[in-house]
């Protein structure tokens, strides 16, 4: 049997307003706010994926998909670590002038054809 290569996507998400930061942390998921400019993206979340959160341009937590998007209740488990209650501020400066504005960015690649400015920030963020 021939095993499948994987390669993740990145995915960049916003803290639902909500939770708090501790709350998604201590129970291993993440929400996505169920929305018509959200539903293409939060659909293609997949097991193994890669996943950071952001607020306000500092990293707060990075983490591994657990299982395919729960479409029925809006959540993605996953296995969080942690950064810090100030963020990761090595990254934050990497991606200054990048906005991310929606509950949800991606996916990404890990080596962006054509886009290599995308693809060094995605590598130096999810650097673990």
């Amino acid at each position: 049997m021939q095993k499948e290569d994987f390669s993740p996507n990145y995915w960049v998400v916003n803290v639902p307003e909500t939770s708090t930061l501790d709350d998604i942390l201590e129970a291993g998921i993440w929400y996505c706010a169920k929305n018509e400019v959200n539903e293409a993206q939060f659909s293609e979340i997949k097991k193994g994926d890669r996943i950071a959160i952001e607020s306000k341009k500092l990293f707060f937590a990075f983490g591994i998909v657990k299982a395919d998007a729960d479409l029925s209740a809006w959540r993605v488990y996953v296995d969080w670590l942690p950064l810090g209650k100030n963020g990761d501020k090595r990254i934050s400066q990497i991606i200054k002038g990048h906005d991310f504005p929606n509950d949800i960015h991606g996916p990404y690649q890990y080596e962006s054809k054509g886009h290599a400015e995308r693809a060094d920030w995605i590598r130096e963020i999810f650097c673990i």
